[in-house]
């Protein structure tokens, strides 16, 4: 592509922006030019086409001179005979840096300057990002071209928006300020609102603003505002008749005033009631433990004490509650699916606020974070992850992240703590005494468990667990990119334990052929902690491990080492990288109750090798250590990786031994043999016994 394009090229560095000019040589071939902005290729801007000479000088912007620039083209060969081949092509912009020189900046490329004289034109718009050189996803909200009028000096400019519910205010700039449009007529059957607005340079950008709501799935409203600019081309402006201009609507007629109603009595003046006690007010240093408050607060920029947009996205007022002496701030977070990270600095740390409950019909959350008292200042990031809006923010979505400071204010703060009254207790009605059956007495049914509580089943909220309450939970292991079971299903007992300790729930996961798991570790706070080992049983050989969750709907990233090195024939050695996914529904309060797991499927069962018999005992360099603590997951070095999940070792032949029993067929024999010699043992003394006798 080297040849289509003038060299060298314009830069121009301004304001923290670069731009680049080039121009293409051969216009009638290079149909279309994108270039690598952000992560996508986007059309360059077209400054200016020489027809004759067959040229077409665009403009594009770079982020970094030094580093290469993906570009793609489309073209049409002439192939000759009338043929026209067309394809397109993926290249690289590499610029020289150091041959660069210097110019003054009237020599870069701009788009050229036509004036219109008086009258009434078609002018087709382009509608930009406000700072970026790209297109804005406001240019599908407006009809194009638009109406241009210059007369006796003035300039004014008719646009049709055409989507008049979406679009509920816009304003342009007027002198320095944004200022209203004037509306000129609607059409709420089609939907539409022609504006006009007063403009003085149709050759110049002009900064526009527009507010929006968008009805989500969850039927709420989105309420939001956006800056963009509008570009005229001149060099398209067809004139019309002034009479296409459009001009104001019909005025709605006011209406005939109603006649004055009569004036009512006055009515008689009500006694003053006694004043009430002022209330002491709440210090907002000195919260009382067990006690709820509201109090309202302001999400404040990180540097500023402007608001930031994330305000929107909270529910007033929070809530604060003092839990066992520590206060916590409750806050409510609106379009909760686009919102996947909320962390509060805590000890100079952001750590994940704790999920107290979610609503999926209203597409909100409430999450909570200690606080010192009611005037806190705690900074805090999110995440925000907009994909399902390609109308406002294009096919691409939105990600960002904000750093953002909340500020309570104290002096809303309001005790809102309830002492619920003692209901009355009923009397119990005498029970009616039971006639005896004609048949005699029954007896009653033995149960199959005489220990058994027939309790009611309450549902238990996975997203709202309660402090030192323990339940049990199903759960699966899949594979990390996938929602295929991953091999390391097998090597857990079912059903997992869920423990509220200190308000933070832990769960509690039972490891199999434990010496085989060399390290289990899960990701907190996006780096892989080694879960820390509860207990260990060397004869069982499992060990439980345990590692905090958010809520009992956890899905929960995780990485093991996996080392099987004492099976004669066999070695393997991997690292797995899962998914713990929780069954929320599966969730029921065991507290005070016996927990019962079922242990996993045996991992031989389903090893293929040839002849497997019973395994070799591995060394103690390779068994787990027995001690109850081991704060590092740790049981073993790694060793070389081969083949596994159905791939056999490479120094044996390939058999598949299905539910193989290692050692059974020898204790048979073995108890066999002693059971024999026992009763030959007896039937000889019965014989010498019967001989005495005799």
């Amino acid at each position: 592509m080297q040849k289509y394009f003038n060299n060298p090229v314009y830069l121009q560095i301004k304001e923290g922006k670069k731009y680049v000019a080039m121009t293409i040589n051969d216009s009638k071939t290079v149909t279309s030019f994108q270039t690598t902005v952000g992560d996508a290729l986007t059309d360059v801007t077209v400054l200016s086409e020489d027809t004759e000479k067959n040229t077409r000088t665009v403009r594009f912007e770079i982020t970094d001179e030094t580093a290469e620039l993906l570009a793609h083209v489309t073209y049409a060969a002439d192939m000759g005979n009338g043929n026209i081949y067309n394809g397109k092509a993926d290249f690289y912009l590499l610029f020289e840096t150091e041959t660069a020189t210097k110019v003054a900046d009237s020599e870069f490329p701009v788009a050229p300057k036509v004036a219109l004289a008086d009258g009434t034109y078609t002018l087709p718009f382009e509608a930009k990002h406000a700072t970026e050189d790209k297109a804005s996803t406001m240019q599908k909200y407006f009809n194009n071209p638009v109406y241009l009028q210059i007369k006796d000096g003035k300039k004014y400019v008719a646009m049709t928006i055409n989507d008049s519910k979406t679009v509920t205010a816009f304003q342009t700039t007027v002198g320095d300020a944004l200022t209203d449009v004037t509306v000129l007529a609607t059409d709420d059957a089609a939907n539409t609102r022609t504006v006009k607005f007063p403009l003085t340079d149709e050759t110049a950008e002009l900064l526009a603003h527009v507010g929006y709501q968008i009805e989500m799935k969850t039927r709420s409203l989105y309420v939001g505002a956006a800056d963009f600019r509008l570009l005229f081309d001149t060099t398209k402006a067809i004139k019309v008749a002034d009479s296409l201009f459009p001009q104001a609507g019909t005025i709605v007629d006011p209406g005939i005033p109603t006649e004055p109603t009569e004036p009512t009595e006055p009515t008689e003046p009500t006694e003053p009631t006694e004043p009430t006690e002022p209330t002491e007010p709440t210090d907002p240093l000195q919260l009382v433990n067990n006690h709820q408050y509201t109090i309202n607060f302001k999400v404040m920029k990180a540097t500023s004490d402007e608001l930031s947009m994330m305000d929107e996205y909270t529910e007033k007022p929070a809530t604060i509650k003092v839990e066992e002496g520590q206060a916590y701030a409750y806050l409510t977070l609106k379009n909760s699916h686009w919102i996947t990270s909320f962390a509060t600095e805590q000890a100079g740390k952001f750590v994940e606020a704790k999920v107290v409950s979610s609503n999926l019909a209203n597409d909100t959350r409430v999450v909570k974070y200690p606080i010192a008292n009611a005037t806190a200042k705690t900074k805090a990031q999110t995440h925000v992850v907009i994909d399902d809006l390609p109308a406002v923010f294009g096919e691409d979505g939105y990600d960002g992240f904000y750093d953002v400071t909340i500020q309570l204010e104290s002096n809303t703060l309001t005790d809102v703590t309830l002492t619920a009254p003692t209901e009355p207790i009923d009397p119990t009605k005498p029970i009616e005494p039971v006639l005896p059956s004609p048949s005699g007495p029954t007896s009653p049914l033995p149960s199959d468990n005489e220990d058994e509580e027939t309790t009611p089943t309450t549902y238990v909220d996975p997203f709202n667990l309660q402090n030192n309450l323990k339940y049990t939970i199903d759960f699966k292991v899949l594979q990390a990119n996938s929602n295929e079971l991953s091999k390391m299903d097998d090597y857990t007992e079912k059903p997992a334990t869920i423990k509220v300790e200190n308000n933070q729930p832990y769960l509690y996961l039972t490891l199999t052929n434990s010496h085989w798991i060399k390290t289990f570790e899960t990701n907190q706070n996006g780096q892989y902690v080694a879960a820390e080992v509860v207990s260990i049983n060397k004869e069982a050989d499992t060990r439980i491990v345990k590692y905090p969750v958010v809520n009992g709907a956890a899905k929960t990233p995780a990485r093991t080492h996996v080392l099987i090195d004492d099976i004669t024939g066999f070695s393997y050695d991997h690292t797995y990288d899962v998914i713990v996914a929780l069954d929320a529904d599966s969730i029921v309060d065991m507290t005070g109750k016996v927990i019962t797991t079922t242990p996993a499927k045996t991992a031989t069962n389903s090893v293929t090798m040839t002849s497997l018999v019973a395994p070799a005992v591995a060394d103690e360099a390779s068994t787990l250590n027995t001690s109850t603590t081991v704060p590092n997951n740790n049981a073993g070095d790694h060793l070389l990786k081969p083949a596994f999940n159905g791939v056999t070792n490479q120094n044996a032949t390939t058999t598949t031994e299905k539910n193989a029993k290692t050692a059974d067929t020898t204790s048979l024999i073995i108890y066999g043999m002693i059971i024999l010699l026992i009763g030959g043992y007896f039937m000889r003394r019965i014989r010498l016994a019967k001989r005495i006798k005799e």
